[in-house]
């Protein structure tokens, strides 16, 4: 499915009403904090922090205006802040945007007429790469601005269509998706665009998606479904992901969940800031409705310790606090 279509889909799927914020959401929980990606009211989704037990659970931007919707979210590298994707007031348009965690200092920090999302927050803090769309012959690039708004330059410049982008802990470093011919694949560049390299090759109908970089900058995390057998002469099916972790230079693929069937998929994976846990978007499709519903699941590196997080349904691609 092309990224495109996912973001629509994220806007137009509805949440399971209003989801409930705790009494005390700031009594701290070992494990740190999740930003996701929660169903709101009617069709409207919305942005929520919790701690990783699914505790504390609190909307970032309570008073928003409800025609608004979310999509994409990272964490500054001091925990404070964080930098999103949104059509604010309701637009067609999805923006870039910074906000303290207690929603004040709201700063609209790239904004054009292509469609801008997936920022991720540089970890020396001065910079914020993500995806636009602003040239068709081009595609979907990647963008890399300071954290003011200023020197915005895309990087990629490409036929391809560049997604996902996350950072290298030191900061020199980005690893994203590209979509190419028959499948997607993850490739590794340096911070202004140059030194490119493919770490995990896609094709036929295989997918890499959403990588991310593991604290110590030893691994990357990504959704996939290489598992999953060819499919057969005019047959469709949907890409049943799992969790997969590589080495960053591409060696020593690991499979780490084992959930999916034509009824689950695992996507979208992010840290702990010690790396030895995952967190992760589980779907699940009602055999009886077939209605999707979605939940943060997390797993040790090693694939041992699955379980759901306790929290309401109609949570999606959630992504760690750095501390």
């Amino acid at each position: 499915m092309m990224l495109w279509a996912w973001f629509v889909i994220v806007m137009v799927l509805s949440g399971c009403g209003r989801i409930p914020v705790a009494t005390d959401p700031d009594a701290e929980v070992p494990g740190g904090r999740i930003a996701f990606i929660g169903g709101g009211d009617e069709l409207n989704f919305q942005l929520y922090v919790m701690w990783s037990d699914g505790t504390g659970l609190k909307t970032v931007l309570p008073d928003v205006d409800p025609r608004s919707d979310f999509s994409g979210q990272s964490w500054s590298p001091d925990g404070r802040q964080l930098v999103f994707a949104s059509n604010l007031g309701g637009n067609a348009n999805f923006d870039i945007y910074t906000m303290d965690l207690d929603g004040g200092q709201l700063t609209r920090i790239v904004g054009d007429s292509g469609g801008d999302f997936a920022p991720s927050w540089s970890p020396t803090g001065q910079r914020v790469a993500f995806q636009a769309k602003r040239s068709v012959a081009t595609g979907w690039d990647i963008y890399v601005v300071n954290v003011d708004g200023t020197n915005e330059k895309n990087i990629t410049q490409s036929a391809e269509d560049e997604e996902v982008v996350s950072w290298s802990p030191d900061g020199t470093q980005l690893v994203c998706q590209v979509r190419e011919v028959g499948g997607t694949s993850i490739y590794v560049m340096d911070d202004d665009g140059q030194n490119r390299s493919l770490l995990v090759a896609g094709g036929g109908r295989v997918a890499h998606e959403t990588p991310v970089w593991s604290p110590d900058g030893r691994r990357i995390a990504f959704a996939s479904n290489l598992h999953q057998a060819p499919l057969g002469v005019n047959e469709i099916a949907a890409a049943e992901f799992e969790i997969y972790t590589v080495a960053a230079n591409g060696s020593d693929l690991r499979r780490i969940t084992y959930l999916s069937d034509s009824l689950h998929a695992a996507r979208w994976p992010t840290w702990d800031p010690t790396g030895k846990t995952l967190a992760f978007e589980l779907s699940e499709v009602s055999p009886i409705t077939v209605q999707t519903y979605w939940y943060i699941a997390t797993v040790n590196h090693d694939g041992s310790n699955f379980k759901k997080v306790s929290m309401p349904r109609q949570g999606r691609v959630p992504r760690w606090a750095p501390q």
